[in-house]
C-alpha cells in the first residue's frame, strides 16, 4: 500500500463543473452530445409533442387551434410521466427541477470525484458550489 492510497480528496466544490456532487464537464463541453443524460419527463415530453403535431397533422387542425390544446395535452403528459427524483427548484419559480441543467438531469453524469486536475474555480465568487450557474 503507497502512501498516495491514504490520500482523501478534497470534495470539487467549488468548480465550474460541479452540480449536485456530480460533473457536468461533458456536458458543458458537448452541450447535448450525450442524449442518455437527457432529462427522461421532458424527453418523453418531447416524444409527446411529436405525435401531438403527426395527429393535428392527419386530422387537419389549424396550428392556432393546436396551439391552444397542446397546453392541456402537455398538462396530461406532464402528469403521467413524474421522475421520483424529481425536486422543485426554489430559484426557478415555476416548478422546475433541481436537478435540471438545459435539457439534462445534473444526477445522470458521473459522480464527481472531487478535486481532480480538470479542476476550474467557478467565475461566480458568491457561489457556494453546489451548482453551476452559467
Amino acid at each position: 500500500m503507497s502512501p498516495r492510497d491514504n490520500l482523501v480528496r478534497m470534495p470539487g466544490i467549488g468548480c465550474r463543473f460541479y452540480a449536485h456532487a456530480h460533473c457536468l464537464l461533458e456536458e458543458i463541453r458537448n452541450p447535448g452530445y450525450d442524449a442518455s443524460c437527457m432529462c427522461t419527463v421532458l424527453k418523453k415530453l418531447e416524444d409527446h409533442f411529436e405525435d401531438f403535431v403527426d395527429r393535428a397533422d392527419k386530422f387537419g387542425i389549424e396550428e392556432l387551434t393546436a396551439a391552444m390544446i397542446w397546453p392541456r395535452f402537455s398538462d396530461r403528459a406532464l402528469l403521467e410521466n413524474q421522475c421520483p427524483d424529481f425536486l422543485p427548484d426554489p430559484e426557478a419559480g415555476r416548478g422546475e427541477c433541481l436537478y435540471l441543467y438545459e435539457n439534462a438531469c445534473v444526477l445522470r453524469f458521473p459522480k464527481c470525484p472531487g478535486r481532480c486536475t480538470r479542476f476550474e474555480p467557478s467565475s461566480d465568487d458568491s457561489q457556494s458550489g453546489d451548482f453551476f450557474h452559467p
